[in-house]
């Protein structure tokens, strides 16, 4: 176990024929980024039959939670509601190109975001990056600018309850489903355009859409008795179900000015309505009188950017932006049912 034998041999070098040298060099910047975005433009978004807002933007997007996107019936045109990879939804971030409109509490806010008149929508799902002070999704909405070239689209879509089919059977009613849920009607109508102003300096861009929803409630009906203090229990009026009704419009100016070769500026300005109850109401719990309506109006988006290519490698930006809106949840309505001198009772028997 112990012997050890010694072998001694020589290896002599060969002639040489050939000199192959290689030499490598490693980045000096690691380019790589975690970062994941979906950007759905304008062609996309013209083609696919979503409702062209931002809900239905989220639905496009693997493993994204959200309401999903019922083709517009429900109306709205707001921002971004929904999340992925285990995060808050209150995490996420909506920005009119590249400006939160939100605030820093949660991802509600009543901002319009006309996402049919984007030149593109920039979705991000990686977060914890530098756009946003929270780690849940972002959507950028990019707005359109005009060119040398007039140029513009109309778009008009609606439906009635007539257009609907129903899923409301026997088995339903005798599990105790009273009425079901059913479309009013819906509309959308967003024209847009643009053009020049002077030739390769300053263009011009406009766009409004206006959309109106109305669905009812199932099981919810107008109360009887609404309005009246002598009497405190319900005597719904199984002919009128309760329905939500809902109207936003946001119009946008937008104008864009080439100052220099390398310095461009933009300013937009955006007019917004939007409110809901103001002919229906009602929820799941609640009779449409004590429902009251609510407002967002007026209200506004104001931005100016700047942008220039200082270098074909480095580019500056810049840009002031504010929202404004005047919110008011309010009682009365149309058909004059609700009585502020009257306490909201909740049966929970």
């Amino acid at each position: 176990g112990d012997f050890v034998a010694s072998v001694s041999a020589e290896l002599r070098v060969g002639a040489l024929e050939e000199t192959v040298t290689v030499t490598g060099e490693s980045p000096t910047v690691d380019v790589q980024s975690t970062r994941v975005q979906n950007i759905i433009d304008k062609e996309v978004l013209t083609a696919i039959p979503t409702s062209r807002g931002a809900t239905g933007i989220q639905s496009l997007i693997p493993g994204m939670s959200s309401n999903g996107d019922a083709g517009g019936i429900t109306g709205g045109s707001g921002g971004m509601a929904g999340f992925i990879h285990g995060a808050r939804a209150s995490d996420s971030r909506t920005l009119h190109d590249g400006i939160n409109t939100g605030w820093a509490g949660a991802n509600s806010n009543a901002a319009v975001s006309n996402v049919a008149g984007s030149q593109e929508t920039v979705l991000t799902v990686s977060g914890g990056l530098g756009e946003a002070e929270t780690a849940g999704a972002v959507l950028n909405i990019i707005p359109r600018d005009g060119g040398n070239e007039f140029s513009g689209t109309m778009f008009l879509s609606g439906a009635s309850g007539s257009m609907q089919g129903s899923n409301y059977t026997d088995a339903l009613k005798a599990a105790g489903l009273r009425s079901p849920a059913e479309l009013k009607k819906v509309y959308d109508f967003n024209p847009m355009g643009g053009g020049r102003i002077i030739r390769d300096k300053l263009w011009f861009y406009g766009t409004y859409r206006e959309v109106v929803a109305e669905n009812t409630i199932p099981g919810i009906f107008f109360n009887k008795n609404a309005g009246d203090p002598t009497k405190w229990l319900v005597d719904f009026d199984t002919s009128r179900p309760a329905f939500v009704d809902s109207l936003t419009r946001n119009a946008i100016a937008r104008l864009t000015w080439q100052a220099t070769p390398r310095n461009k500026f933009a300013f937009s300005h955006s007019e917004q309505y939007d409110r809901q109850n103001k002919t229906g109401g009602g929820a799941a719990t609640r009779t449409p009188e004590a429902q009251g309506m609510r407002y967002y109006t007026p209200g506004h988006i104001q931005q100016v950017t700047w942008s220039s290519p200082f270098t074909n490698r480095l580019l500056f930006e810049a840009g002031w932006g504010d929202y404004l809106s005047r919110y008011a949840n309010f009682a009365p309505r149309v058909d004059g049912s609700h009585n502020d001198q009257l306490i909201s009772v909740l049966e929970q028997c």
